[in-house]
């Protein structure tokens, strides 16, 4: 349910809707976020070229700010330029 939702998976009966807009549309992209259990982190993007990736995937604007407050939050901020590691 939650994938189709999110619109990784095709419903197979009837229409989702988030806030009044129809799933994977660009508002419903906009306003939700899909969260795997597992992410997928790709080795050849740094911290914050996966935020970026991400964010224009989704694409949401002005969202360094609010990033860069949560990388601080979470003590991570000075590893913002280096490769993910899984």
């Amino acid at each position: 349910m939650i994938k189709c939702i999110a619109g990784l998976l095709r419903p197979t009966g009837g229409d989702i809707l988030i806030a009044g807009n129809p799933r994977g549309s660009r508002k419903a992209r906009q306003i939700t976020a899909y969260v795997p259990e597992a992410p997928q982190l790709y080795n050849m993007l740094t911290v914050w070229e996966h935020l970026r990736f991400i964010t224009d995937a989704y694409e949401i604007e002005r969202w360094e700010e609010k990033a860069e407050q949560l990388l601080r939050l979470f003590e991570i901020w000075e590893q913002r330029d280096e490769f993910t590691n899984h």
